[in-house]
């Protein structure tokens, strides 16, 4: 998108917008990451794995 700009094929608007579609859509992947690893953990402890990791 920044090289449409600097030709004069795309509005600063447009910048901004598709910059702002891309951090959210990288912050949506952090946060699922997030809540997978989270869900993960927490079926771990439900099954007494992890208890039996951290205890050894």
């Amino acid at each position: 998108m920044n090289q449409r700009y600097k030709v004069g094929l795309a509005k600063i608007t447009d910048v901004i917008d598709a910059e702002t579609v891309y951090d959210k859509a990288r912050f949506d992947l952090a946060k699922s990451l997030y809540e997978c690893n989270l869900a993960y953990v927490k079926a771990l402890y439900n099954a007494g794995i992890l208890n039996k990791e951290v205890n050894q």
